[in-house]
């Protein structure tokens, strides 16, 4: 883990097998979870100490959980902090609650491995990505499938909601993004691979952010169309690719980074490029 101020290594979580391919904090900051290739998931009381582990085999003594999955393991916390999802490489998953930690719903749903899932801002909804090409909505109450969507070009990279809960998005492999409402199966917009590297939600507006070839967009669900474009400058190419787009946590700005070590921050309201920085020395810029 890095100090963001000042850019210096505080100290290392030792507890994978393998590479680590998921990290996700709670919202209070106190506690971090995280999914390696081998399969498991670990839950970190910050600065050091392992509060338990979660991967396929018995449960020991020594706070080793079963988690019937094979590698890859998808790992984050809700909104509120007060439960967590792990999701396995054999397609099923499992909400948990965090204090204490117990098992509270077994989700069956997808055929291949799950390398995607958000909650929804109000944490009753979980959208869930397979590799079977297809997203699962799920009420984390009761652990009930609410809605499938299927057939969607590839495997799902990225989910997201907006923040009223009404509608959410899937990034999907080499297909772009599309915008989904979450009480239908309705998409209110399609963005192909060509017009969608990175995208992200307004927290506080019907807006969406995309970002390709070096190009930011904003979008309007509402009004169904972009209200401003801002080609990023020095991509003289114009075939650089956006690595991240986010906005900032009260919506007026957002920033985007390119893959040759430069970030961007805009002004939401208009595109206007605020600041931009560089990094020679990074192997990338990522958020």
């Amino acid at each position: 883990l890095v100090d963001p101020v000042r850019g210096a290594e505080v100290y290392t979580l030792d507890g994978h097998d393998g590479a680590v391919n998921r990290i996700n904090f709670s919202a209070n900051g106190k506690t971090l979870i995280s999914g390696g290739l081998d399969g498991s998931a670990v839950i970190w009381k910050l600065p050091q100490a392992a509060l338990a582990e979660m991967r396929q085999g018995a449960a020991t003594n020594q706070g080793l959980l079963a988690q019937e999955s094979p590698p890859q393991a998808e790992a984050l916390f809700n909104h509120r902090g007060d439960a967590l999802f792990v999701g396995g490489g054999d397609g099923t998953g499992e909400i948990w609650s965090s204090h204490p930690l117990t098992k509270r719903q077994r989700l069956v749903g997808h055929h291949a491995p799950i390398g995607a899932a958000a909650f929804s801002p109000n944490d009753r909804i979980l959208a869930t990505g397979g590799w079977d090409q297809s997203v699962c909505l799920w009420d984390t109450t009761t652990g009930k499938m609410l809605r499938r969507f299927d057939a969607l070009g590839a495997y799902v990279t990225r989910l997201s909601f907006d923040e009223g809960s009404r509608y959410f998005s899937a990034a999907i492999q080499g297909h772009g993004s599309k915008i989904f409402m979450v009480d239908s199966a309705q998409v209110v917009a399609h963005f192909e691979s060509d017009r969608s590297h990175a995208q992200a939600f307004s927290p506080n507006a019907l807006l969406y952010a995309v970002a390709v070839r070096g190009v930011v967009k904003l979008w309007s669900i509402r009004d169904q169309k972009f209200l401003w474009s801002t080609p990023l400058p020095g991509n003289i190419a114009g075939d650089e690719k956006a690595g991240v787009v986010t906005f900032s946590p009260d919506g007026r700005r957002i920033l985007a980074t390119l893959t040759r070590r430069r970030a961007f921050i805009l002004e939401a309201s208009d595109g206007k490029l605020v600041r931009q920085i560089e990094d020679p020395t990074a192997a990338g810029l990522y958020v």
